[in-house]
């Protein structure tokens, strides 16, 4: 999954977005890893940098997701997707790939977007 910049063979911070629907409820995962930390990957598990997977909304149920049977949880949702589409598409003009992570019901599967 780690890619370097076609340009200057250097690796760039990347950012994944995870999307887990547990039946009518939506949660969203966003996460950066640092060039720091792939570097340190390369020679074994990293011990000084780490990475911070941000949850949104916040919970641990699937039912403190947003709940896309009620009018006000699918406005989220979308606006979440579009949001999640508008920084996949500013940061593809720098020819750098991103990934989004879905994972549904406990199934997960890794999509390229580009």
């Amino acid at each position: 999954m780690r890619e370097t910049s076609r340009k200057t063979d250097v690796i760039p911070d990347q950012t994944i977005f995870g999307i887990r629907a547990i039946s009518t409820y939506f949660t969203f995962y966003k996460t950066v890893i640092s060039k720091e930390y792939w570097n340190e990957l390369d020679f074994s598990l990293p011990q000084n940098e780490s990475v911070v997977v941000k949850r949104w909304p916040e919970g641990e149920r699937p039912e403190t997701g947003l709940d896309i049977a009620k009018p006000n949880g699918r406005r989220e949702v979308l606006e979440a997707l579009a949001r999640i589409r508008q920084f996949l598409f500013y940061f593809a003009i720098d020819e750098i790939e991103y990934y989004i992570m879905i994972s549904i019901a406990g199934l997960g599967a890794l999509y390229s977007l580009f």
